[in-house]
Parts: C-alpha cells; structure tokens; sequence
C-alpha cells in the first residue's frame, strides 16, 4: 500500500509542476526532483516542503538578482509577461496558451535558481523538526 500512496503522489506532483515546465518557469529535473522528493513526506507536510523550498529559492533568486543589479529589469519583464499573459486570455479566452516565460537559454542560465539547494535546505529543516 505504501508504493501506491508513493507512486500516487509522484504521479500528481509531476502533473502539478508539469504545466510550470511547459511555459518555462522550472525545468523538467526540477519538476522529476519535486516528484520524487515528494513520495517522502507525510500528506500533511508535502505542502510545507514545496512552500519552504519555493520560499527558499525565492529569497536566492531575489539576492542574486540584486547583487548582478537585475532586479528592476526582472520584475518589469514578469510585470510585462503577467500582462500580455491577462490580455492575451480576455481577447482569446480558452483558446490562448501561456507564453514561454524565457526563450534564451543563457538568460535562464545566469537568472534561474537551481532548485537542488533550496530541496535540500526544505528537506533538512524538516528532519529538524522546524515542520
């Protein structure tokens, strides 16, 4: 019964994140990490783990982008696609799609966060007990 519960929850993170990764915003190791990662936790702490390690992630993002002076141009670029992305949904309804949120590959390189970290750190402040 516990492989089924394990296969079950791999089986509806992936499917939760997998629309995250058809628009660009996480990659598909992150998307397999969340899903794996997930099976581990208990139903009632899954939800604190990926919001500690989206928070954790947040907050690296957030210094590495004020530390290469990127931090305005980012938040107008989210600010743009939010609106196109609202826009393009009022004019076309169901039939319009996300864009890519980044289409260069070396722009999400030098601005995207590795997930592997902020898990790692989730997971740990769950074996101390802080969740």
């Amino acid at each position: 019964m516990q492989v089924a519960w394990y296969v079950l929850e791999f089986v509806l993170m992936t499917a939760l994140f997998y629309g995250f990764f058809k628009i660009g915003m996480i990659g598909g190791g992150d998307v397999k990490l969340f899903a794996v990662c997930s099976g581990f936790f208990e139903k009632d702490r899954i939800l604190f783990f990926l919001l500690f390690a989206f928070a954790i992630a947040a907050v690296i993002g957030v210094i590495k982008l004020v530390l290469q002076g990127k931090l305005k141009s980012r938040m107008n670029h989210f600010r743009r696609y939010v609106t196109n992305t609202l826009i393009d949904f009022q004019i076309n309804g169901k039939r319009s799609k996300p864009k890519i949120y980044m289409t260069d590959r070396e722009e999400k390189i030098k601005n995207g966060v590795a997930m592997s970290g902020p898990v790692l750190i989730s997971a740990l402040m769950h074996l101390g007990g802080i969740y």
